[in-house]
């Protein structure tokens, strides 16, 4: 071309744009700024004359409603058109998951996936509303399934036979359960034939059982489509198809929304077809086949449209050429777009390739094309230019390369004696965007318009990070003003032992905060190494059985048959050493063990009595009912004062603050439920560990009640603050913060004798902030409690708010020292002693 031919870029000109981005979902958010951009420089611009053409659909358009939809500010209505897999089928997906789910090993992931299924569980009258799927994950991970239908299919994958943890195995145990007699709940069955001995598993009773009925039914349609998919070699397409039909017939519903539709369409638009174009005697395997029917089953997406009116979101595929003012080409990524031909080395196509073979790449490139031709006036395209991990630059697709490199060709800044300082159309026509809607970069004054972000919200988050030098420290819920005193809350005896465990909480839930449980993901492997839970409660069970006297060769051999032993070396190492740490107990029997659920009174006085100094009560006496089953497990001999605690895990350290508060807790409570004219009261409570024995006398039913009376007081108070106390920290911190007996003297009077009170907090926030994790569990900072409420607070043992109580000790010092003080006289007041 000549030079007097070419036609300089205008700098306003946002007829052709090239944006580049992190993520997929900012890719999309980006055209959605520069279709916000089109609305204030195109004139008369309607929704109807957009067109969204995606390159990527299936990962692309399940983000759409959050780029288009997301908040009222920037919302543009728009409507997904089907075709390509846009508008996504849940039948063909839970068609692929089962036939994925029946190729491999059946973890209890996954069948808590096919549980969890809509279609599977319509199919098998599993109610989701109910909760049956997680209910019957619990139950299988109760009886140790690990994974696998049987015996057999866990041949498969490996040397060693066996016979447990198999989905067939957990089940019999879990029917064998609700059937047996209570007694033989807890002693191996043996079984005829090839069937193994097994150990019945109490979880099913009542309707529980037709629950377990259907969960049957499922695993027995699972073993047999699975039979009939796995189990012979290769086959005729024609053959394939009637096993898929059996399988589709047998395992999924068609009763919701339109999968009865989409089921016909899979026999007559892709099984029929597939059938007719293979040769008859042709035998594939059953991969090739998946593989096959993989490629097909994005026809069955809804042909239909999800919206009404506005812009136009289509698969770039079928779409391309249809005209528009605007036009939209998202996911033109390199190694995306175009697709590259994934064909075997035996296909014949790839031995004797010729011109005209059809080229799905070339398809791809043609259908860009077509959409840049059809656009009337102005055409974005987008890509992932940049790594969301660690921010390199990434190349866009070829084709927007060979469009970028013809546009430097017919510019004058594409000539070769351009100035260094000139950008070359490529770089004139490519943004580079951050990888946040609301960095500062996307508006900055000197931003070109197409480089800058149109929504309000974005624009205002920017200034707040802007204004905000040096970052201060976030101002989370622990530094707003304390909520007001509540009337007519009274606690539980799950509140009361919470605020000597996890105060936090109480405060969470008034505010009607959901916290994380933070449990571990369903196990779906094999027992082969236990972590450090499944070893407690393999001591627990060990040790209850010598505790009460049993037989504890027949407890080892439950043990074995249920699955809760490794197989092998392994197993008996483990079993050995547990043994050997278990300590010599006092024998006692199941009927010693004390279950009942705890049932007692507390009345709060007036403030004219003697137990005001006790109470912030500002009324009348108050009376309530605390029940609830005890958290320890108690055993009193007949005819025996003395009530005792016993823990398997390790011994009774002095240090173990966390266990100490709630034995006293338990003890108390179990005090305070005592009927006044009982015959035989109780006068010493026991809680034994492995090397030593904590005592503690056990006060009268009214002294226990006054003791849990100030522990109301605290709940209260933490309903109102979020209270800095953590039982395992401040046990650390108060050993470490002890006075030597030569600065003893030395030491402030106002402060509890023998503790620091500078050493105490410095000791207890470096642990509180310690990432060493014992039994106990992780650091008390990444408590979900904890993060969600001391947000922000560096350091919550400097914190020391005005408008707390009189009745917490030492005032004008950090809160979190007045509450160790105020529960350490709590403990001290109930005389524990140690041997």
């Amino acid at each position: 071309m000549p030079p007097e031919a070419l036609r300089p870029l205008a700098t306003d000109d946002a007829s052709l744009s090239v944006h580049a981005t992190h993520t997929l979902l900012r890719e999309l958010e980006v055209c959605r700024d520069r279709i916000l951009q089109a609305f204030q420089e195109l004139e008369g611009l309607r929704h109807e004359e957009i067109l969204i053409l995606l390159a990527n659909p299936r990962e692309q358009a399940p983000l759409i409603e959050a780029a288009l939809g997301g908040g009222s500010e920037a919302r543009l209505p728009f409507r997904l058109v089907g075709g390509g897999g846009l508008v996504p089928s849940p039948f063909a997906a839970s068609l692929l998951q089962l036939l994925e789910c029946l190729q491999g090993r059946l973890t209890l992931n996954q069948v808590q996936e096919l549980l969890e299924n809509p279609l599977i569980a319509d199919r098998f009258d599993l109610d989701e509303a109910e909760g049956d799927g997680p209910t019957l994950v619990e139950w299988l991970q109760d009886a140790q399934f690990r994974w696998g239908l049987t015996p057999e299919h866990r041949r498969l994958y490996q040397e060693v036979p066996e016979s447990r943890w198999n989905l067939f195995w957990a089940l019999r145990r879990l029917g064998l359960g609700g059937l047996v007699a209570e007694g033989q709940r807890d002693t191996v069955l043996d079984a005829s034939g090839n069937t193994p001995a097994t150990v019945p598993l109490e979880r099913t009773n009542g309707l529980g059982l037709a629950l377990l009925a259907r969960m049957a039914r499922f695993a027995t349609r699972l073993s047999e489509a699975r039979n009939l998919w796995c189990s012979v070699g290769p086959r005729s397409i024609a053959d394939w198809n009637q096993a898929l039909g059996t399988i589709v017939r047998e395992c999924l519903s068609t009763r919701i929304g339109n999968a009865a539709a989409q089921a016909a369409a899979l026999h007559r638009d892709i099984l029929e077809p597939l059938s007719k174009a293979a040769h008859p005697t042709l035998p594939l395997e059953a991969s090739a086949y998946l593989r096959l029917l993989t490629e097909k089953l994005p026809a069955l997406s809804d042909s239909g449209s999800r919206g009404s009116g506005g812009m136009t979101v289509a698969d770039l595929r079928h779409y391309a050429g249809v005209p528009a003012r605007v036009v939209v080409v998202a996911g033109l990524d390199d190694g995306i777009f175009p697709r590259s031909e994934d064909r075997p080395a035996w296909h014949p196509l790839v031995l004797k390739p010729a011109t005209g073979d059809p080229s799905i790449r070339d398809s791809d490139r043609h259908c860009l094309l077509l959409a840049i031709l059809a656009c009337q006036e102005r055409l974005i395209l987008s890509y992932r230019g940049h790594s969301d991990e660690d921010g390199k630059e990434r190349p866009p697709s070829t084709a927007v390369s060979d469009l970028l490199e013809a546009a430097n060709q017919t510019t004058p800044t594409g000539l070769s004696d351009r100035t260094a300082t000139t950008p070359s159309a490529r770089d004139a026509l490519t943004v580079h965007h951050p990888l946040n809607g609301f960095s500062a970069e996307a508006f900055r004054a000197d931003q070109s318009t197409s480089a800058r972000g149109l929504r309000t919200c974005d624009h205002a988050a920017a200034v707040a990070l802007r204004d905000r030098l040096g970052f201060p420290p976030y101002p989370g819920l622990w530094s707003s003003p304390a909520l007001p005193a509540e009337t007519g809350w009274n606690p539980s005896l799950a509140d009361l032992r919470m605020v000597l465990d996890q105060p936090q909480r109480l405060y969470a839930s008034r505010l009607g905060l959901q916290l994380p449980e933070e449990v571990e993901a369903a196990r779906g492997e094999d027992l082969i190494d236990p972590d450090g839970l499944e070893r407690w409660e393999l001591r627990d069970q060990l040790f209850t059985a010598r505790l009460e006297g049993h037989n504890t060769d027949a407890r080892v051999s439950v043990l074995k048959v249920s699955g809760s032993l490794p197989r092998g070396k392994i197993g008996e190492a483990l079993l050995t050493k547990t043994l050997s740490e278990l300590p010599e107990v006092p024998v006692f029997s199941a009927s010693d063990r004390l279950t009942d659920t705890l049932s007692f009174r507390l009345t709060e006085p007036a403030l004219n009595t003697d137990l005001a100094p006790h109470l912030d009560s500002d009324s009348g006496p108050t009376s309530w009912i605390v029940e609830g089953p005890p958290r320890a497990r108690w055993y009193r001999r007949s005819g025996e004062a003395i009530v005792w605690q016993f823990f398997a895990s390790k011994s009774n350290d002095a240090g173990d603050h966390r266990r100490q508060l709630l034995f006293a807790f338990d003890a108390l409570a179990l005090a305070a439920s005592m009927p006044e004219s009982n015959p035989n009261p109780f006068t010493e409570a026991r809680c034994v560990g492995l090397n030593s024995t904590w005592t503690l006398p056990m006060p009268s039913p009214d002294q226990a009640r006054l003791q849990l009376l100030r522990l109301v007081r605290l709940a209260r108070l933490a309903r109102r603050w979020p209270l800095p106390f953590w039982p395992k920290t401040t046990g650390v911190a108060l050993k470490k913060g002890k006075l030597s007996t030569d600065s003893a003297s030395e030491a402030a009077t106002d402060f509890p004798a023998g503790h620091d009170l500078v050493k105490v907090l410095e000791a207890a926030f470096s642990q509180w902030a310690s990432e060493n994790e014992d039994n106990s569990g992780g650091a008390d900072c990444g408590l979900p409690a904890t993060r969600a409420l001391f947000r922000g607070c560096e350091n919550p043992y400097e914190w020391a708010p005005e408008d707390l109580p009189e009745w917490l000790p030492y005032p004008g010092t950090p809160l979190a020292w007045r509450l160790i003080a105020e529960i350490e006289a709590w403990r001290a007041a109930l005389n524990r002693t140690s041997e």
